[in-house]
């Protein structure tokens, strides 16, 4: 027999939309981690399997590199390091990250820690221009104020409607 002969009954193609099977060999941890999940989220592990395989390369399509990956994942890690700490500051160390998030305050200071994360990636870029930055950051702000007043959680007066009155 050669090394290229595959055994046992050929292989058909599969037809598109039908379901085929895969064999796959897991550790028991993997296994025990995929069975809670498809437990807890009413699947069965064949669905938690197919719905998690699917998930990884919908993140490929996303994040196109492992830089980009890593990258993203420690910005969301920030943002969850964040706003648990947050909650537990406001005596709900236990608050899930559905709970922490609905609540105003704990999201807004994981979103500005995001953002002071970035602002400290940008200075720490080796051109980093100063006064560009700057000014990035005051457009940022301007936009900031513009979306507040759009929203109608800020009133701006123009200094000729000061001078009007």
């Amino acid at each position: 027999m050669t090394a290229d002969k595959k055994r046992g009954r050929p292989t058909k193609a599969p037809t598109p939309g039908e379901r085929v099977s895969l064999g796959l060999r897991v550790t028991a941890d993997m296994k025990e981690r995929l069975d809670r999940a498809a437990a807890e989220n009413g699947r069965s592990q064949s669905q938690e399997a197919e719905y998690r395989l699917e998930r990884s390369f919908g993140d490929e399509r996303l994040f196109t590199s492992p830089e980009m990956r890593f990258w993203a994942i420690m910005k969301a890690g920030r943002f969850a390091q964040e706003g648990q700490f947050c909650a537990a500051q406001k005596g709900h160390p236990g608050w899930s990250d559905t709970e922490w998030m609905a609540d105003p305050d704990c999201r807004q200071k994981a979103t500005f820690d995001v953002i002071d994360s970035l602002i400290k990636d940008v200075v720490a870029m080796p051109d980093a221009n100063p006064e560009d930055i700057a000014n990035y950051i005051e457009s940022l702000k301007a936009r900031f104020i513009n979306r507040l007043a759009s929203a109608g959680k800020l009133n701006i007066n123009a200094k000729f409607d000061e001078e009007k009155n």
